[in-house]
C-alpha cells in the first residue's frame, strides 16, 4: 500500500453514515490487513455455519481504529467487526445500525422488488450484531 511506504505506524478507517454494501467488498478489504488464517465473518444458514477467510497471506503490523455510528450498517459493520475481533482494531464511536443479516432481491413482473432474508452474518467470534 503507498501509505506504508511513507512510514505510517496507525490507520483510521471511516464507516461512519456507510450504510453498506457487497460482502465480498468487505473481505477484499480486510484481506489488505489479514492474513488467510484469520476469519472475517460468518454466514448463518438455517443453522449451517460458513466460515468466510481472508484471502491473501498478507499481515500488517500498525494499529488500525475504525469510526462508526448510528447510520454505519450492514457491510460497514462486518468489516468492523472483523477488524476489530480478528485484527485487534479499536472500534470507535456509537452503536451502529444492527443489520444482521443478508437479503436477496426478487424483482417481481410488476417492476416492484422484493427483498426478504436468506441469511444472518456472524461476527468472526460468533457474535450476532442483529439491533444491537
Amino acid at each position: 500500500m503507498e501509505l506504508e511506504g511513507k512510514g505510517i505506524d496507525s490507520l483510521v478507517i471511516d464507516v461512519r453514515d456507510n450504510s453498506g454494501g457487497y460482502l465480498s467488498t468487505v473481505t477484499d478489504i480486510a484481506s489488505l490487513f489479514m492474513n488467510k488464517s484469520k476469519v472475517i465473518y460468518q454466514l448463518d444458514t438455517k443453522g449451517v455455519i460458513e466460515q468466510v477467510y481472508a484471502k491473501t497471506n498478507t499481515s500488517r503490523k500498525y494499529s488500525i481504529s475504525v469510526l462508526i455510528n448510528q447510520n454505519s450498517a450492514s457491510a460497514s459493520e462486518i468489516l468492523a467487526a472483523a477488524l476489530q475481533e480478528s485484527y485487534g482494531a479499536k472500534v470507535v464511536g456509537v452503536n451502529s445500525f444492527g443489520k444482521g443479516t443478508v437479503q436477496k432481491a426478487y424483482q417481481l413482473e410488476s417492476g416492484a422488488t422484493v427483498k426478504y432474508t436468506i441469511q444472518k452474518w456472524l461476527t468472526p467470534n460468533g457474535n450476532w450484531i442483529n439491533e444491537n
